[in-house]
């Protein structure tokens, strides 16, 4: 029985978010979660794929504690979503993140390649 009320709120949050996605009224809220840098989303990505997850896998104590997690995922996407403006949000993520090496590290796949005798010959 407690399975059951378990699978619903799966369910219902499921059908919720799906809703929220086939929505094109509901665009601006969308947007906002689409943005894999914003924390909210990223959680309820994750939490979703979790309970998904524990469904098919594990037992119930398991499934229904990754069902709370995605429950509490989803009230703070909603809440982020009924709060703030798209751009607010949109910006917040998209803003450089404080640096994750040492300041004099640099990147490989960031460091600036040599031109090449063609780039030097038309950028001139």
């Amino acid at each position: 029985m407690r399975r059951q009320a378990v699978q619903q709120d799966h369910d219902r949050i499921k059908d919720e978010y799906g809703q929220l996605c086939s929505d094109p009224f509901r665009a601006a809220e969308l947007a906002i979660l689409d943005y894999f840098t914003v924390p909210e989303a990223i959680a309820l990505i994750q939490a979703l794929a979790e309970a998904n997850d524990a469904a098919e896998t594990t037992g119930y104590p398991t499934y229904e504690k990754a069902v709370l997690h995605l429950a509490k995922a989803w009230r703070h996407a909603q809440a982020l979503t009924e709060s703030a403006e798209p751009c607010t949000v949109v910006y917040r993520a998209l803003a450089p993140a404080a640096p994750s090496t040492s300041p004099g590290a640099e990147l490989a796949w960031r460091r600036p390649l040599p031109h090449t005798p063609r780039e030097r010959r038309t950028c001139r």
